[in-house]
């Protein structure tokens, strides 16, 4: 999956801070090196979190699909398209958030949050799905 060339470039770029107003984790760190575990570590976890998520979707979708006539499926279909795409999505949107500090720091900052940020947020979708149909 291209996630693990993503958090590859990521964890390259030494980051790492806070990824969401309550997650402190990362906070404390002296050392690049320190903030670059931290946060490749986080990234590790939501990675994680997503697969399961989209696993449990797809399941749920496959029940939706079960139960429809056989010309009416395509619930599993659609969501395969769907992730296929958001990740599509996620990694042009974030390259281009970063583009703002082209050639600086920031720019693998920029990338390494939003990474995080949009996979979070792809979690909560995605558990939504199986969890409200």
């Amino acid at each position: 999956m291209r996630s693990a060339v993503v958090l590859a470039l990521v964890v390259a770029g030494s980051l790492c801070a806070p990824v969401r107003a309550e997650e402190t984790r990362c906070d404390g760190f002296e050392t690049q090196a320190g903030m670059t575990g931290c946060l490749q570590g986080i990234l590790v976890e939501e990675d994680a979190r997503l697969n399961v998520a989209y696993k449990g979707a797809m399941a749920r979708m496959r029940a939706v699909d079960g139960g429809l006539p056989a010309a009416q499926r395509g619930a599993e279909a659609a969501l395969r398209r769907a992730q296929r795409a958001w990740i599509t999505f996620r990694d042009a949107g974030c390259a281009s958030e970063a583009y703002r500090y082209a050639g600086g720091s920031n720019a693998a900052l920029t990338l390494g949050f939003c990474m995080v940020r949009v996979t979070q947020t792809r979690v909560d979708e995605l558990l939504a799905i199986d969890s409200e149909y």
